[in-house]
C-alpha cells in the first residue's frame, strides 16, 4: 500500500495539474500567435485533446498492460503534467532559475 504521505502529495499535485497546463498552453498560443491562425475552435481542440484525450489515452494503455491503483494514478498524472522542456522556456523567457532548470534537465 501505498503511504498516506505520498497519496496526498499526489492528489496535491493532480489537481494543481490542469491550471498549470493552461497556463503553459496559454503562454505558448500567445507568444506564437496561434490565435489568428487556429482560430477559437483550433484552440479547443488542443486544449481538449491535452487535457481529456491524453489521460484518457493512457489509462486505456495502462489497463492494457495490467496497472491498477497507484501505479494507474501516477501514470494518468504524468500523462498529464507539463513537459520539462515547457518549463524551462517559461523560465527563460522570465529569466528566473535559468541555470538551475538547464541542470536538472541535463541530469534527468
Amino acid at each position: 500500500a501505498t503511504p498516506s504521505f505520498v497519496a496526498q502529495f499526489s492528489d496535491m499535485l493532480g489537481k494543481g495539474v490542469f491550471g498549470s497546463s493552461l497556463f503553459v498552453i496559454g503562454m505558448f498560443v500567445f507568444s506564437h500567435d496561434l490565435v489568428g491562425s487556429l482560430g477559437c475552435c483550433g484552440l479547443m481542440r488542443i486544449l481538449f485533446a491535452r487535457h481529456v484525450l491524453a489521460p484518457t489515452v493512457m489509462v486505456g494503455l495502462a489497463l492494457l498492460v495490467g496497472s491498477r491503483g497507484d501505479q494507474l494514478r501516477v501514470m494518468v498524472l504524468q500523462s498529464a503534467l507539463p513537459q520539462a522542456v515547457v518549463t524551462f522556456n517559461i523560465s527563460a523567457k522570465y529569466g528566473v532559475g535559468v541555470e538551475l532548470l538547464t541542470s536538472s534537465i541535463a541530469v534527468g
